[in-house]
C-alpha cells in the first residue's frame, strides 16, 4: 500500500470520525444562565429586549420551553432543542400565540400570557379539510375532521404552561402521515411539520365568554422550521357546526 493510498485512508478515517462526533447523540450540556440566554435573545429584537427569564422548563432532557418578559410587558415564548452538541434556539417570540412543539412521541402547545388579558379559555382545534386520495388507480374521499380541546387558562399556577396534546390527536396526525407517505412517497412531506391539509387554530375567551385576541398588537418572531409551529387565532366562521 503506498503512501497516497494510506493518506487517503487515513483522511476519510478522520472524516467518519468527525461526522460521528457531529452527528451521534450526546448528553445534552448544562442549559445556558439567565444572563446567557438573555445574550442570545437580544440580538434578534431592535427595540423589545429580555426584562425577565421567569422559568426554565424541561420538556425532556434536550428540549426546553423558557418563558420570559419584555421589558415592554410583553409575556413571550423562547423554546430550545439541543443538537449538533449545542443548545439551539429554536423558537423566540413576542407573539401572543401559542407554539406547538413535537418531543419525540409527545407533542405540545407552548404559551405565556399577561395575566391581567383576563383571560379565561382556549379552544384548541385539529382541522383535516376534505380532500381526495388515490392509491393503486383507486380515489378515495377524505371527509373533513374537526376535532376540539378546551383549556381553562384561568386555572393555571402560572401565566405560562406546557399543555399536552390528546393522545387521540397524536394518533390521527401519525396516522394520516402514514397514508401520505404511501400514497405520495415524496421527500418534501417527510420534512413538513403537519401533514398537508392538517392545521392547528385556537379561539381566545376573556372572562366574559366572549371572543378576545390575547398579546401584544406588534408581536414578532423569529425560527420554527421543522421544530415548531405557531398556532394561528381562528374565527368562529372557520369553522363547522356540528351536525
Amino acid at each position: 500500500m503506498n503512501r497516497k493510498t494510506m493518506a487517503l485512508i487515513g483522511i476519510l478515517v478522520i472524516a467518519m470520525i468527525m461526522l460521528l462526533y457531529w452527528f451521534y447523540p450526546s448528553k445534552a450540556k448544562s442549559f445556558l444562565t439567565d444572563e446567557e440566554l438573555i445574550n442570545e435573545i437580544n440580538p434578534h429584537f431592535l427595540s423589545v429586549k429580555v426584562s425577565e427569564i421567569q422559568d426554565i422548563v424541561y420538556l425532556d432532557d434536550n428540549h426546553v420551553f423558557v418563558p420570559y418578559i419584555t421589558t415592554e410587558g410583553d409575556y413571550a415564548i423562547s423554546y430550545w432543542i439541543y443538537e449538533k452538541r449545542k443548545w439551539q434556539n429554536a423558537y423566540t417570540g413576542t407573539l401572543g400565540s401559542p407554539l406547538h412543539v413535537k418531543v419525540h412521541s409527545e407533542q405540545y402547545f407552548l404559551l405565556n400570557y399577561d395575566p391581567l388579558q383576563d383571560l379565561q379559555r382556549l379552544d384548541f382545534y385539529l382541522i383535516k379539510d376534505r380532500s381526495f386520495l388515490v392509491s393503486d388507480g383507486i380515489q378515495s374521499y377524505q371527509p373533513r375532521i374537526q376535532l376540539k380541546h378546551s383549556v381553562q387558562v384561568a386555572d393555571f399556577p402560572h401565566s405560562y404552561s406546557a399543555i399536552k396534546l390528546p393522545e387521540n390527536w397524536i394518533d390521527l396526525i401519525g396516522e394520516y402521515e402514514q397514508l401520505i407517505q404511501y400514497n405520495q412517497p415524496d421527500p418534501f412531506f417527510g420534512d413538513m411539520f403537519l401533514p398537508p391539509t392538517v392545521q392547528f387554530g385556537v379561539i381566545a375567551y376573556d372572562e366574559k365568554g366572549e371572543q378576545t385576541y390575547p398579546g401584544p398588537e406588534n408581536g414578532s418572531g423569529y425560527g420554527g422550521g421543522n421544530s415548531s409551529d405557531v398556532i394561528n387565532y381562528l374565527d368562529p366562521s372557520q369553522l363547522e357546526a356540528a351536525k
